[in-house]
């Protein structure tokens, strides 16, 4: 593996929790939920492995993480309790990436 591949599959991961915010605000639930949970599975497989100058912000990549996982499972659980519902989706809240990386 290249040195470079875990930063690159690091930011797919992250283009994936994009595509997957903007599917549930489009009400695409299953898109939505497709794309946090693989977008989520990247960035945690390469965290450890991030390059020099991101590994020093491993903790404040972590807490961006959580907030991420935190809204898939509040859709996750929505999923759950109206299976059969057309219903407009949750709101949903969107990590803050500026203001969480900066030193």
């Amino acid at each position: 593996m290249s040195p470079e591949q875990p930063l690159r599959t690091f930011m797919q991961g992250w283009i994936q929790v994009a595509v997957g915010f903007h599917h549930w605000q489009q009400n695409n639930a299953v898109g939505a939920c497709n794309l946090l949970q693989a977008g989520l599975s990247k960035l945690k497989d390469n965290l450890a492995s991030l390059p020099g100058d991101w590994e020093l912000k491993m903790y404040k990549w972590s807490v961006l993480i959580h907030e991420t996982e935190t809204q898939w499972l509040t859709l996750q659980t929505f999923r759950k309790e109206n299976p059969n519902s057309a219903s407009i989706l949750p709101p949903c809240q969107f990590p803050k990436l500026k203001a969480s990386i900066q030193e």
